[in-house]
């Protein structure tokens, strides 16, 4: 049976926990007053994103260089076509959410040039997005 390799299952599977680790944060802090403790919760959020998007990346990268195993000989047309096109459409969607975020991020900041991530680590903001 053919199957995906190593590198394909880790990248999954990394991208997975990452995607359920983000959901769960986002709604915690968003259902949060606000606060420290919403602050430091939204810190988390905003250092996932970037993740998730670097992630998608090497993803996208690792699959262009590894092609997939071909579909089973008996799948029926339609079901290839499905499972194409949802695999594009979750790396869209891994690629421009992040990048949805950052914008989302750079247009509620005051005028600056960076928002802090985990560990103090700066990520540059979208210019042009608070009046810059």
């Amino acid at each position: 049976m053919l199957r995906y390799n190593n590198g394909a299952v880790v990248l999954h599977w990394l991208t997975a926990l990452l995607v359920i680790a983000q959901v769960v944060v986002g709604f915690t802090f968003f259902n949060m007053g606000r606060g420290p403790a919403r602050g430091e919760l939204f810190t988390v959020h905003k250092t996932i994103g970037p993740i998730i998007l670097l992630l998608a990346l090497v993803r996208l990268g690792w699959r262009l260089a590894h092609p997939p195993p071909p579909f089973p000989p008996e799948l029926p047309r339609w079901e290839r076509i499905a499972a194409v096109w949802n695999h594009r459409v979750f790396y869209i969607l891994l690629i421009v959410l992040p990048l949805t975020g950052l914008l989302t991020v750079s247009a509620d900041s005051a005028p600056k040039h960076f928002t802090r991530l985990l560990g103090g680590i700066p990520l540059p903001l979208i210019p042009g997005q608070h009046g810059d």
